[in-house]
């Protein structure tokens, strides 16, 4: 029984960095499995079990003050492409893809004329495949990149690494030079999301088809909108003229 639980012990011990919840519940459920087989007893072995602290909630760190201009300024100090990194962040934030599908686009998956980009399900999360649609800014930006094309590279982001962790590793480069503590490339979706809430009409379920969330309690956790931004709303930012009026009226407020 023990050969059997001790490796388990040791992954869960390095989850936050080599394996998710889910990866961890099959593994229980593996050796809870193999228990009961075999006719050995568990006793408290997942119980006695340290859970990694960053499960216990979930990241919300979004960009404050002005850490967006100074993490495009400190892309200036990269040795190679500094503009590039520029745009991967300012796509990233656009369109709230994952590093892996931003890395991985290519140019043949982009569907200017219609607005928006196609993501294989080899290379989407949920294995699904997604369209993203394509606002304004990221139309601007992806025009800017196909000037900057590499002949013979399918890659958008040719100019930058294939791998996730390598990129992650650039990336807190930045991220030290913008004086920008505790900021993963991950988080610029997490904003990009909670700006879908904040600054645009969509509703749930259509953030939800854009971003690839297929659990939409998963999803509620980006909509944490900026108290300001709650207050306004609460103040008839939200109201049309004619109600405000009317609610005004009723509460016998005159300006």
């Amino acid at each position: 029984m023990d050969a059997c639980i001790q490796p388990s012990r040791f992954l869960i011990k390095l989850a936050g960095k080599t394996i998710t919840i889910a990866d961890c519940a099959h593994l229980k459920t593996a050796i809870e499995w193999h228990s009961h087989e075999h006719h050995y007893p568990l006793g408290d072995k997942f119980q006695a079990v340290e859970v990694p602290a960053a499960w216990a909630a979930p990241r919300d760190r979004r960009l404050n003050g002005d850490e967006e201009a100074r993490l495009m300024a400190a892309c200036g100090g990269m040795y190679k492409d500094p503009r590039g990194w520029q745009l991967l962040m300012g796509l990233a934030l656009e369109t709230a893809m994952r590093v892996g599908e931003l890395i991985g686009m290519q140019w043949d998956e982009l569907n200017i004329d219609q607005r928006f980009i196609v993501i294989p399900k080899e290379r989407e999360k949920t294995r699904k495949g997604r369209q993203v649609p394509l606002s304004t800014k990221a139309l601007g930006i992806l025009a800017e990149l196909k000037k900057r094309r590499v002949k013979g590279e399918p890659r958008v982001f040719a100019t930058l690494p294939t791998i996730s962790s390598v990129l992650g590793r650039g990336f807190k480069r930045i991220t030290k030079r913008a004086e920008c503590a505790d900021l993963h490339f991950h988080d610029l979706r997490h904003e990009a999301v909670a700006r879908f809430f904040e600054r645009t009409t969509l509703q749930t379920m259509e953030i939800a088809l854009i971003t690839g969330h297929t659990e939409l309690k998963t999803l509620q956790r980006y909509a944490n909108l900026r108290p300001s931004i709650l207050a306004s709303k609460l103040d008839g930012a939200g109201m049309s003229k004619k109600m405000l009026r009317e609610l005004n009226k009723t509460l016998g407020v005159t300006k």
